[in-house]
């Protein structure tokens, strides 16, 4: 699959390969744009708007030309993406390491089948309140009454209750006095009374204006104390509170047997206010009513997780039949009607308790299998990455699990995970937290962007490994990784690509002036230095270069004696007499025998190597600048330019630092690509360079 980019940022175009199924690892540099590869393929898949990658240079232009652009062939339909967005948004949560912890690490397809297993056989409980509308309303009902109690009190009902503002102090809707009886209809009547209290306060506002009526303008023939002794007794919050009181009253009333309906009725209306024996009353009212919703509750949300710690389901059913003889209350003929269904649901569900109790265990064991697998997964990482953490999934409400931390062979949760761990390893938590997630939403396409550059060798083989060898891992997705790292190259494709192989290929990606290239690394690619040194030492055309990689050979292979003092005096171009750079002799001309042993040495490897003929040839700038622009790579280029502009550039400056420390072997790797074949140093330096030597060629020679 090919993967075409245009207008994005850096690039101004360039193709990616893709291998679906595989590992497809592009090592680049920092600064090549691969950040903004995985934004602009994230754009393209998601349908998101990719405007704002449009590069700087173009961003005035209002035509079509330079408009952000991605294709692809291939049905990518969906993409994760593992960036620092990703760990701001998914991980470190206030209560667990990653959200939805539960669908990621518990709900596995196998669980899913359990539960509606368990969901069928106890459908004919669920189907009694599912067809009957009356139940649902029955259960708030009962919840609403005993919520007026207010929280329970020795008293029984608590003073700042609903139940006890309106009634306690006696029904003042029910029991009105004479002078407002006038009035009783638009206070009783549900539904308006609330709105006919604001509208009739509204107008004692402007009594004392007239003694016209300030809505219908007649005269007013009601004393002006009546009208205003309305609001004076009854406020929207009271209205409000006592309706609901009624309207509850009156809901349950079908439920409720007759002597308890007209003990209610009596205590709802009574004038005085509750005494002793109407809270007594009340209170086994609640107590039954309680009982009895906790019930209906239980048995509307029966499943897995109210019978996961049940001994025997057959049993724990029986159990849950309701017997009215304990609910004197709520005996009536009507109540018995409803029970009775739910009793009989019950019944036919204990008809396969057995089944049941197995589907049950089965599903406890998935749980408890898919949990220890995760968990024990992520631990064996933990330890070889050298993290001393657990990690754990318990359990919460409502079926709900969380992985939460904590210090090796120790329970207790670590609180404030985020700032508790490092950078590093709160990156490494992440990453292995993101495979996980991915692995459950099971996308098209997974990029990695740069997820491995800032841990030791150690942590990034563990990482590498935990993501791409074993049954939970990456092995086999379509996986696009970007890094500067060259180590996971070195791991998957040279030095472990009979455990990496055939899931993992690298290519290496260049941005030269804007245009994307992409260059294939096969295991033959990955060399030692010193196989790379030997082979272009022999496949160079010019001295020049040839002593380039002869003295970094030199230096690789700790050799840093005649030969090197001899060929390090040709790098700095103005000695025509060579000196000693060891630390005895250093800044000592160096004795004509030793400039023969060393040139001895150096013939045996550079056939006809002369130091004064080389000296000669450093000192010729237009041959030196004809070999710069023959140089087959970036690396010798910058070599070359240190040769000639040494003591010319500015002292500390970025462009001295890097071309300084590329001249030395210390900064490299054991292994790594030919600089030869693969263009390692950055665009910009090369720029730079190329922009120096053209001065330097333009400049009038002497």
């Amino acid at each position: 699959m090919q993967i075409d980019i245009k207008n994005c940022n850096n690039i101004d175009s360039g193709t990616i390969d893709l291998e679906p199924g595989r590992l497809n690892i592009k090592y680049a540099l920092n600064g090549t744009g691969k950040s903004t590869i995985a934004n602009a393929i994230k754009g393209k898949i998601e349908g998101v708007d990719i405007s704002v990658l449009k590069p700087f240079k173009h961003f005035n232009e209002t035509g079509t030309e330079h408009v952000p652009c991605v294709e692809f062939s291939g049905g990518l339909k969906s993409i994760a993406i593992f960036n620092e967005e990703y760990i701001e948004r998914h991980t470190y949560k206030q209560d667990e390491l990653l959200e939805n912890s539960f669908e990621i690490f518990v709900k596995t397809p196998q669980y899913e089948q359990h539960m509606e297993r368990i969901s069928s056989m106890v459908e004919n409980i669920k189907q009694v309140f599912s067809k009957d509308e009356e139940f649902d309303s029955f259960v708030g009902d009962l919840g609403r009454f005993i919520d007026s109690f207010g929280r329970e009190t020795q008293k029984g009902i608590s003073k700042s209750s609903t139940l006890y503002k309106t009634i306690g102090g006696g029904n003042k809707l029910e029991n009105l006095p004479t002078a407002l009886d006038p009035y009783r209809p638009f206070l009783r009547r549900q539904g308006t009374n609330i709105d006919w209290i604001k509208w009739q306060t509204q107008g004692n506002n402007f009594l004392d204006i007239t003694d016209k009526c300030p809505y219908c303008v007649s005269s007013i023939t009601t004393p002006k104390e009546t009208i205003r002794k309305v609001s004076e007794e009854f406020d929207t919050k009271y209205l409000k509170a006592i309706s609901e009181i009624i309207d509850t009253f009156n809901s349950l009333k079908d439920y409720f047997t007759e002597e308890t309906i007209k003990k209610v009725d009596l205590i709802y209306k009574n004038a005085a206010g509750m005494n002793d024996e109407h809270i007594e009353f009340l209170k086994g009212l609640r107590t039954e009513a309680i009982l009895l919703r906790k019930k209906l509750e239980a048995l509307k949300n029966i499943g897995f997780d109210s019978l996961k710690d049940v001994e025997k389901v057959a049993d724990e059913l029986e159990g849950k039949k309701i017997n009215l003889t304990f609910c004197e209350h709520l005996d009536s003929d009507f109540t018995k009607g409803k029970i009775e269904a739910i009793n009989d649901s019950i019944d036919e569900v204990c008809k396969q308790a057995g089944l049941l109790q197995g589907e049950v265990n089965q599903q406890k064991r998935e749980i408890r299998r898919t949990i220890e697998k995760h968990r024990d997964g992520i631990n064996d990482f933990l330890m070889s990455a050298g993290y001393p953490y657990e990690v754990n999934i318990i359990e919460g409400e409502n079926e709900q699990y969380r992985l939460i931390l904590s210090y090796k062979n120790q329970e207790e949760e670590i609180s404030e995970v985020k700032s508790h761990l490092s950078y590093g390893e709160r990156n490494a938590f992440a990453l292995v937290l993101f495979m996980y997630q991915t692995l459950k939403e099971d996308p098209d396409l997974i990029i990695l962007d740069d997820p491995i550059s800032s841990f030791d060798t150690n942590k990034k083989f563990a990482i590498i490994t935990k993501l791409f060898r074993g049954e939970q891992s990456f092995k086999e997705k379509t996986v696009m990784m970007l890094t500067h790292d060259f180590e996971p190259v070195i791991d998957m494709i040279y030095t472990m690509s009979d455990i990496f192989q055939p899931t993992a290929k690298a290519a290496f990606l260049s941005n030269i002036n804007g245009v994307i290239t992409e260059k294939p690394i096969l295991r033959k690619d990955v060399r030692s230095f010193v196989d790379i040194c030997m082979k272009n030492i022999s496949e160079s055309d010019s001295i020049i270069h040839k002593l380039i990689y002869y003295r970094r050979y030199l230096e690789v292979i700790g050799k840093k004696e005649l030969a090197w003092d001899l060929v390090s005096n040709i790098f700095h171009k103005d000695r025509q007499t060579p000196i000693y750079n060891d630390e005895h002799r250093r800044g000592v001309e160096m004795s004509p025998d030793d400039i023969n042993e060393a040139t001895n040495e150096i013939s045996q490897l550079i056939s006809g190597f002369n130091y004064d003929d080389v000296y000669k040839l450093t000192q010729d700038m237009v041959k030196m600048i004809e070999i710069y622009k023959n140089a087959k790579s970036g690396y010798e280029k910058v070599q070359i330019f240190r040769l000639l502009k040494d003591g010319q550039m500015e002292r500390g400056s970025a462009i001295k630092k890097y071309v300084d420390e590329t001249f030395h072997v210390q900064n490299d790797y054991l292994f790594q690509l030919n600089p030869r074949e693969y263009e390692l140093v950055p665009q910009h330096i090369i720029n730079f360079c190329d922009s120096e030597i053209e001065k330097l060629a333009n400049r009038p020679q002497q």
